[in-house]
């Protein structure tokens, strides 16, 4: 079973608590806007999840801001998530960065350096660059049961337009904010010395005064051993403060 398989069922009961919202239009702010950090924000999505070992799986997710903390010398914002980890998150004037995360039963671990979700200027154009692990594969074993299997995979991003329109459960978004992302790298099987490539999609999709209001992400591999997944995430609800 995969991380993301078996999440929602450690937070069913919380999900049960959050309100049906209202739809939504999006004003034409800039900057911060596109990922509110503000205490008591809370956010829920609908979430498909497809690997071959778990076929079509439907979830909910949730997000829920906390009070600042700091992580050294930089105020935080801790978002908590349905699988109970805790990001905490930054902003700068360079972007928005996740500087650590606790996952439950676990110390806080520092990400050196910062994952980066948003850069600045949120103008079509700007691009990053990042090491990053995937998170939908799965390798089959020698008794053909699927293992989540981690691969580090650099990713490059780029915001593509300021201006996309975006329809989720939650109602329709104008002047959105559209993150396409693209990664590859190769392994060698270890049991048949094969090289396997791997290669990761990303479309992300951020709204001024809303967040992020869809996401999708799709890991291929060239050789069954490793197992291919896709995930998409659409805005079913939010709360502010």
């Amino acid at each position: 079973m995969t991380r993301f398989a078996a999440a929602h069922s450690c937070f069913a009961a919380v999900m049960s608590l959050l309100s049906a919202l209202v739809t939504v239009a999006c004003g034409d702010e800039t900057g911060p806007d596109y990922f509110p950090l503000e205490e008591g924000w809370r956010w829920q999505y609908d979430v498909v999840l497809d690997t071959k070992s778990t076929g079509r799986t439907h979830q909910k997710y949730f997000v829920l801001n906390f009070p600042r903390h700091k992580v050294g010398e930089r105020e935080t914002t801790p978002r908590l998530f349905h699988d109970g980890t805790v990001y905490f998150v930054a902003e700068s004037e360079t972007g928005v960065e996740r500087l650590a995360a606790r996952k439950p039963g676990d110390g806080m671990r520092r990400q050196e350096p910062p994952r980066i979700i948003l850069k600045y200027p949120v103008t079509p154009g700007t691009t990053w660059s990042q090491e990053e692990d995937t998170l939908l594969l799965n390798t089959r074993t020698l008794f053909n049961a699927p293992m989540a299997t981690a691969i580090p995979i650099r990713m490059e991003y780029v915001i593509e337009t300021a201006e996309d329109v975006v329809r989720v459960p939650a109602g329709v978004f104008r002047h959105c904010v559209k993150v396409s992302g693209k990664g590859g790298t190769s392994v060698v099987d270890r049991f048949s010395d094969a090289t396997i490539f791997i290669s990761v999609e990303t479309a992300t999709w951020f709204v001024p005064g809303t967040g992020l209001v869809k996401s999708q992400r799709t890991e291929h591999s060239s050789n069954q051993r490793i197992e291919p997944g896709t995930f998409t995430q659409v805005l079913s609800a939010l709360s502010r403060g």
